[in-house]
């Protein structure tokens, strides 16, 4: 109706999009696809799980790296934010309702989890110390007195599906509720500190980056990591596994929000979108 495109080719767009549903048999019986094949138990199979730890060992991106990574074995680290000590908290909107087979998220490890597996002959501790998206201060003082005990700091931010899912978009790519508050204090204790985000959409972290801030000695996106994910992330930080991806997105400023509408889609409109067209 506004003319940005022919018919045709939208036309073009709708067959290459079902082409592949073709191909994949969409429309085929389930008796004739390769999903029938599968049997019970195949579920959970060490192959199956093998799979899903390679697959979040890849999808691992080193944003920054000051010498910080790899972490020492055997040294005092303190895992502070509550992605950290999360178990359903790692998975995506696109998740199963029952991922274990009790129904519940325990067969899930959390990141405090898999890097005190991964520290091999010394103490990690964990603390929430603050929720992902509420005003609730009670942890903070708990964490930090955890992390001024350690001999370094992994910081665990993020957002889960109370803030983004199918059918709720997010206004905002801050860091929800008091989390970068508290990464300021955090921070503020001059620990070396590996910064780890986990999230669905990018966020924004330039506040925690800026010249006037001691920012992290490294930062890791780890996005939804998944069932896995907690182990793969020990592995990565403490270089026990080396399988680093690329950033398969862009991370604005926040002052993006202000600067381009987030339902204007026209990559150049503006300041642009993505890391062909930004130009803020």
């Amino acid at each position: 109706e506004r003319g940005l495109a022919p018919e045709a080719r939208l036309g073009e767009a709708v067959r290459r999009t079902f082409r592949v549903l073709f191909e994949l048999g969409r429309f085929d019986a389930p008796s004739a696809t390769e999903w029938h094949k599968f049997k019970l138990e195949d579920i959970n199979s060490t192959f199956h799980q093998q799979i899903a730890y390679e697959a979040a060992l890849q999808s691992l991106v080193l944003l920054q790296n000051d010498g910080a990574l790899p972490l020492k074995q055997g040294q005092r680290v303190a895992v502070v934010g509550p992605q950290g000590v999360t178990r359903s908290g790692l998975l995506s909107d696109y998740a199963a309702d029952q991922v274990c087979f009790n129904g519940t998220d325990v067969c899930i490890g959390t990141i405090a989890e898999g890097i005190a597996a991964s520290n091999v002959g010394g103490q990690t501790t964990s603390s929430q110390g603050v929720e992902v998206n509420s005003s609730k201060t009670d942890g903070i003082q708990a964490a930090l007195d955890s992390a001024s005990a350690a001999d370094v700091v992994v910081l665990v931010l993020g957002n889960d599906k109370t803030i983004e899912h199918e059918g709720l978009d997010r206004s905002d790519t801050a860091l929800p509720g008091l989390q970068e508050a508290f990464a300021f204090k955090v921070l503020a204790l001059g620990k070396p500190t590996v910064l780890v985000l986990t999230n669905g959409g990018a966020l924004a972290i330039d506040k925690l980056v800026a010249p006037s801030v001691k920012a992290p000695y490294a930062i890791v996106e780890s996005f939804n990591p998944s069932v896995v994910g907690g182990k793969a992330i020990g592995a990565s930080l403490f270089g026990l596994e080396n399988r680093w991806g690329k950033l398969p997105v862009t991370m604005y400023p926040h002052d993006f929000i202000k600067e381009s509408s987030m339902t204007d889609y026209d990559m150049t409109s503006g300041v642009g979108r993505t890391y062909r067209y930004y130009n803020g």
